[in-house]
């Protein structure tokens, strides 16, 4: 196994901004404490302890009053594709998975070839093999599964071990910690010839527990077992596979429909794997191996009794996410067959979701109506049929009179149909508008925020159809940046940058250095979203701060990472190594998650190499850091690897092993 030579220095450019770093921070010293520290996205605590799964290095950090506004939550967990397009645009619209992609997408912030799989890849097994810390472990592992295996001839050429050799050994370790996420990392790399293995480890079937360390395996354990039986489901472009893998997770939630973390995981990884549409004579059961008798599955899960309602809750999405997914390359009269059969499914599915969230017998529990109207969101289409007009009726009610929640949820269903409505059916994406305005003028504080994020939704630059720009909206949207409360000032904002309109970024940009520092990080990335010059500039001015203000650090750092400003990484550096406290790093290695900067991966393997910055000692945990941020930016995927999890997870009804904002550690919690 090739290993980097530890003692290369930086070289140019890079160096000289590194001991620059240095020097600042040392005439600067420690920076003083802040009261006030705001949450980003997906949250836990770092660094771990060592003792637990619960928090570490590359872990995202508590999410606290934040939790509190719906419109803030859903915009954490579903914002990685709006800023992702900013670099790949190809990636979207990221609402389901096809079966068979040919290519797998780019991720251009990624390093070239030779910098990926000669210095990255070699240097983090190294620090592997090397290192007994548990939280460089537990990095190490998931960078190498997010950058994923060489290419043969260069694995070939440098004698590497193959990837998934290199992670089973951990999955044995004493650490609770290093083994959940080595078994994780089996998913995230891809490599579907450890699916038996995974599935047996979330079954606690005997090879899974002989693989982990003999006796009962744990309950968090089999939750990621399963979570990355889905990532790889998700990924391999085989059907066999594929197959294989939905049968051991629909086994995984039929045993275990009452334990939530299971059944949570599975229902959640199945509406990632969607198996070829197979058109059986009419009457007849669903054939076994298709879409259908996946989506039939589902629903008896959903029927059954015992179900755990977080499983029910998370359950509607996956299903509408299968029929979302793309039909494979078919002859002319089968695809024309199975598309009329996806259509048929459809309109059943939009009867029975509408009716179960506001009809004569409403589902009594709140979140599986979350649930309900998330998926109705995906579901309802530009064809105008009867169910389709009851499904909106349905969402138009709750949006007006439901609990805070699934308000905000119903509205931004009624939003994606608003911006996926063709010409035909202009009126109704006029009337939607009307309706989301209204609430944005009328409803409680509360929900005239979610409105005001709605209606962003509704005028997203992203929908691939749709109507012509709506200019009162924006208008509208404009005004309400510039004044009102701060909740609603700042949903109004996001809104501004995901419309695209440049002409609304001096609202944007007017509360970017006062306030609350959540509401001011969200106008950042606005700002960065209308690539607005002025605004780009009052954030690097901020950026050089030296006060302790953590999360707004990374959400401006983000900012500036998204539109490649060149300046970033050094500064970032200084921040990861010589932070006082661990939030400055995690805000650092968010950061680098986003950059572009050709000279990041180099800085980054500096730190995880080396044993000094200038005259301060590079600890473990600094290691630890800057092995997460390396495998961010060196990733295979443009999206985070868990972003496709998150999006339109159903956050009330998530067990500690899928998001955990008190303790972290949960699947989406992992940087």
């Amino acid at each position: 196994m090739m290993t980097p030579k530890s003692d290369r220095p930086p070289t140019g450019r890079v160096a000289r901004a590194l001991r620059a770093a240095a020097v600042a921070v040392a005439l600067i010293g420690p920076a003083a404490s802040s009261p006030q520290l705001l949450s980003p996205p997906r949250g836990t605590l770092g660094p771990g302890t060592g003792e637990s799964t619960d928090g570490g290095p590359g872990d995202r950090t508590p999410v606290s009053a934040a939790r509190a506004q719906p419109w803030r939550t859903w915009w954490e967990f579903n914002q990685d594709p709006y800023l992702v397009r900013m670099r790949a645009p190809a990636a979207l619209p990221v609402r389901s998975r096809p079966l068979g992609l040919q290519r797998p997408l780019r991720n251009p912030r990624r390093p070239d070839q030779a910098t990926t799989y000669q210095e990255v890849y070699p240097a983090l097994l190294t620090a592997l093999a090397t290192t007994r810390d548990v939280d460089l472990q537990a990095s190490c592992l998931l960078a190498l599964a997010k950058i994923g295996p060489p290419p043969e001839a260069i694995s070939k050429a440098l004698e590497f071990t193959p990837l998934a050799e290199t992670l089973l050994p951990f999955i044995r370790a004493a650490n609770e910690r290093v083994r959940d996420l080595a078994v994780l990392s089996l998913g995230i790399s891809g490599d579907a010839s450890v699916a038996p293995l995974l599935a047996s480890i979330a079954r606690d079937q005997p090879e899974g527990r002989k693989a982990i360390r003999g006796g009962k395996i744990d309950r968090r354990t089999r939750a990621f077992a399963a979570h990355a039986l889905g990532l790889l489901g998700a990924s391999t472009p085989r059907r066999a596979e594929r197959a294989l893998i939905e049968h051991e997770l629909r086994l995984i939630a039929a045993e275990n429909h009452d334990t939530a973390d299971l059944v949570v995981a599975a229902v959640i990884a199945l509406g990632w794997c969607p198996l070829p549409v197979q058109v059986q004579p009419q009457g007849e059961p669903a054939i076994p191996g298709g879409r259908e008798a996946t989506i039939r599955a589902l629903l008896e899960l959903d029927d059954r009794r015992g179900v755990d309602f977080r499983g029910r809750a998370q359950l509607p999405v996956a299903v509408a996410r299968l029929l979302a997914a793309p039909l494979e390359p078919l002859p002319a009269e089968a695809g024309l067959q199975a598309s009329v059969r996806l259509f048929e499914l459809r309109h059943e599915l939009v009867a029975r979701f509408s009716a179960r969230l506001h009809g004569p017998r409403p589902e009594k529990l709140a979140v599986v109506r979350e649930g309900l109207a998330q998926a109705l969101g995906l579901l309802i289409l530009d064809q105008a049929t009867p169910a389709d007009t009851a499904a909106i009726a349905a969402l138009t009610a709750v949006a007006i009179d439901g609990q805070e929640t699934e308000a905000l949820l119903s509205m931004i269903a009624l939003a994606r149909v608003c911006g996926r409505a063709s010409l035909d059916r202009g009126q109704t994406a006029r009337d939607i508008r009307r309706t989301l305005t209204r609430l944005a003028i009328e409803g409680s504080s509360l929900r005239q925020a979610s409105a005001l994020l709605a209606l962003g939704v509704a005028d997203d630059r992203g929908q691939s159809t749709g109507q012509a720009p709506a200019l009162g909206t924006r208008s509208f949207l404009a005004r309400r940046a510039a004044k009102g409360s701060p909740a609603q000032a700042t949903a109004a904002t996001i809104s501004l940058g995901l419309t695209g309109d440049r002409e609304g970024a001096a609202a944007a940009r007017a509360g970017l250095t006062a306030g609350n520092f959540a509401d001011r990080g969200a106008r950042a990335l606005a700002v960065a979203m209308l690539v607005d010059g002025p605004g780009l500039e009052t954030i690097r001015t901020e950026l050089r701060s030296p006060l302790y203000r953590p999360y707004l650090t990374r959400d401006f750092a983000t900012a500036l990472a998204l539109v490649g400003d060149t300046q970033l990484v050094p500064l970032l550096i200084g921040r990861l190594v010589n932070a006082n406290f661990i939030p400055e790093r995690i805000a650092a290695v968010q950061a680098f998650e986003w950059s572009t900067d050709p000279e990041a991966a180099s800085a980054l393997l500096f730190v995880l190499t080396e044993p000094r910055l200038g005259t301060k000692q590079i600890d473990d945990t600094s290691r630890a850091f800057a092995a997460s941020a390396l495998g961010n930016l060196c990733s295979q995927d443009p999206l985070p690897w868990n972003a496709r999890i998150a999006l339109d997870v159903v956050w009330n009804a998530a067990p500690p092993s899928l998001t955990d904002a008190r303790n972290g550690g949960g699947v989406l919690d992992v940087l």
